[in-house]
């Protein structure tokens, strides 16, 4: 098992549950549906449903309209999922969805023969109904908020690379080879993982930079209306590339953000999730600090219908060897003690960029100062094998940023 000087040593071997504002992990208990179409606007207390840890149920659709008095507010939605048996993976990212309108959608499909399909950005269209947000492609489906989501990639035109090109240097964008066709049905497996909903210290982070990184603010301070959460899920459904079509059941992480992005200064991060066959499931947030420490540190353990606050004792920062192998993540709870995961990415794509908000390419470019690693991943936690995904970013070593 390897233990390297990039696991980062992030914080003290013990979590607090209580702070002003955060509501304690015990009171998420119940993992039946209640959802209702009405609720406070405090979502760190608000207990309309359990699984949206105090958001109300519009949140978790998106917006068609500006903000009110917040003109460069943006949603964004992630969706990553891996079928480990048949080796099929996928990430949908619209990351600026604004005004009804979903922009900048980037996709990523593992196909189990070892072949990357990939798309830089769909062709935007205007929606109008905040549980269906799409493209011309590409749909999403809020069938009940924090608990059912569908996805689809309806003939979409993508190119394909390899693991070997994307290793090897800069992959050119091409002229669509092929198209694919996606169908995949989601129910929820965890409560949301609220960033800054678990910690104290993490909470007053989002009020620095920190909180345009993560979007989890807007540009003017705090408000309710802003926020990121992961969520665990599990899912079944399709996917046909020339002619052929492969069922999948695979686990799960979803995003959702709204808020205002910044991301200068930002040096690195370290996001990691994974779900095991009990239910138990795991989230971590990193964002390191350059020549140690960290300005953002938080993760948790969902175990029994329960959200443990955690934190982080070691969690991989970014590596850039293809081949990188086992990582280990060790995280303190006051009541589970230390949990010990072990991870292993299993298809990893690459991105390189000249600082972040900047154009990026594909693959591992000698050139670039900043690069970023996206994976599906497997992890073994209590003697379970589960699944989910690993991005983690930062600075090549020799280059100067």
């Amino acid at each position: 098992m390897k233990r390297r000087d990039f696991l980062v040593r992030a914080a003290a071997a013990t979590a607090v549950y209580g702070a002003v504002g955060i509501a304690r992990a015990d009171k998420i208990t119940d993992p039946s549906p209640r959802v209702r179409e009405s609720g406070s606007s405090i979502y760190y207390n608000d207990p309309t449903d359990p699984w949206g840890w105090g958001l109300r149920p519009e949140q978790d659709r998106v917006l068609t309209s500006p903000f009110p008095g917040q003109p460069d507010v943006i949603e964004t939605l992630n969706v990553w999922c891996y079928d480990d048996k048949r080796d099929i993976g996928f990430n949908i990212h619209p990351h600026k969805i604004q005004n009804g309108v979903m922009a900048q959608v980037k996709v990523t499909v593992f196909l189990p023969d070892g072949r990357i399909l990939n798309l830089r950005n769909d062709e935007p269209v205007r929606f109008t109904n905040p549980a269906k947000p799409r493209s011309e492609h590409v749909l999403y489906h809020c069938l009940q908020p924090f608990r059912e989501w569908n996805y689809q990639l309806d003939d979409l035109p993508v190119w394909e690379t390899s693991r070997e090109e994307l290793n090897a240097g800069v992959v050119d964008d091409t002229e669509p080879t092929g198209r694919v066709s996606l169908q995949a049905h989601a129910l929820m497996a965890a409560p949301i993982y609220l960033q800054g909903g678990m910690l104290p210290e993490a909470n007053q982070a989002i009020d620095s930079e920190v909180g345009l990184w993560l979007a989890a603010r807007f540009r003017d301070g705090r408000s309710p209306e802003a926020f990121r959460f992961d969520q665990m899920f599990r899912a079944e459904g399709s996917l046909t590339f020339e002619g052929r079509t492969w069922d999948f059941d695979g686990y799960g992480l979803r995003g959702h953000v709204r808020g205002v992005r910044v991301m200068t200064e930002m040096y690195g991060h370290t996001w990691l999730g994974g779900l095991m066959p009990s239910g138990t499931a795991f989230g971590v947030q990193l964002y390191p600090r350059p020549g140690g420490g960290f300005h953002f540190s938080e993760a948790y353990v969902y175990k029994g219908g329960r959200m443990y606050p955690c934190r982080i004792n070691y969690a991989p920062s970014m590596d850039y060897d293809p081949d990188e192998g086992d990582y280990v993540i060790e995280l303190a709870c006051d009541e589970l003690g230390l949990t010990r995961i072990v991870g292993r990415d299993k298809r990893v794509f690459w991105w390189s960029m000249p600082g972040w908000g900047q154009p990026f390419q594909w693959g591992i470019s000698p050139d670039a100062p900043t690069v970023m690693r996206q994976a599906t991943a497997e992890y073994e936690l209590d003697g379970e094998v589960g699944y989910g995904m690993n991005e983690r970013s930062g600075p090549r070593p020799d280059i100067k940023c």
